[in-house]
């Protein structure tokens, strides 16, 4: 059983990759319009649920500004999770393994740091896309704040067998 685990692990992190990849080889516009859809979906829900009494023009203008203010900063957002994820895998890939402890926290971050690089220089040659270190560095800062959450989540995991 314990080999499936090691398997399926190294499985998902591949997968993931291949998403990040599929997520970077998109032209710029065609993911920019896709990410300001789901924000645009999200506000209309959040307008309508306030009822107010403005014109439907006066709604869509009000909501093209929410939209067009909320998208740079939660692409951002989505980078980091993304790496989050990363990490959290190659972390708990790393556990399945017996890692040592400095191991399964510092190679996930390592990995993900690495990936970012290539993922940014992967997108220098996609149409209308550019590589940035600024994304280099929010990934990265993702992947630490999984590394994190996986510290806590192993803390809580231990305390609780400590105290059956």
């Amino acid at each position: 059983m314990k080999k499936i685990w090691k398997i399926l692990s190294i499985v998902l992190i591949l997968i993931w990759m291949g998403f990040i990849y599929f997520l970077s080889d998109m032209p710029a516009q065609e993911s920019n319009n896709k990410s300001k859809a789901m924000i645009q979906k999200v506000v209309e829900k959040e307008v309508e649920a306030q009822k107010k009494e403005n014109t439907e023009e006066e709604n869509k203008k009000q909501i093209q500004r929410v939209v067009n203010k909320l998208n740079a900063p939660l692409r951002k957002v989505v980078h980091a999770v993304v790496y989050i994820v990363l990490a959290l895998l190659i972390g708990v890939a790393c556990k399945i393994y017996n890692s040592k402890k400095w191991m399964y926290i510092s190679f996930p971050i390592v990995i993900s740091f690495l990936y970012a690089c290539t993922d940014e220089l992967h997108q220098r040659f996609v149409s209308e896309r550019s590589g940035k270190v600024s994304d280099i560095l929010i990934d990265t800062c993702g992947a630490v704040i999984g590394m994190l959450i996986l510290q806590v989540v192993i803390v809580i995991k231990n305390k609780i067998k400590k105290d059956k």
